[in-house]
């Protein structure tokens, strides 16, 4: 239960592509975000839909990451964390 009600990101600060890739990252999740907020969904589907949000961004912070390392096809790890 626990696990359904929490969310993490991991995001890459090596380099400072890093910092500009996060930038437009979470530009992008705080209008989805706003998106999310202003919509007529059920708290339930809301909820629902900001944990599938947060994981596709997880999710993109580690493919970027990965793809501007020569690492095409890893977007499941960076650097072995999930």
């Amino acid at each position: 239960m626990y696990e359904s009600r929490t969310k993490r990101l991991t995001i890459p600060m090596e380099k400072s592509v890093h910092v500009k890739i996060a930038a437009k990252l979470f530009q992008e999740l705080a209008d989805d975000f706003s998106k999310l907020n202003r919509s007529p969904n059920s708290e339930i589907n809301k909820l629902f839909i900001a944990q599938m949000i947060i994981s596709h961004a997880h999710s993109s912070f580690k493919q970027i990451a990965n793809a501007k390392n020569g690492d095409k096809h890893n977007s499941i790890h960076y650097k072995n964390s999930r």
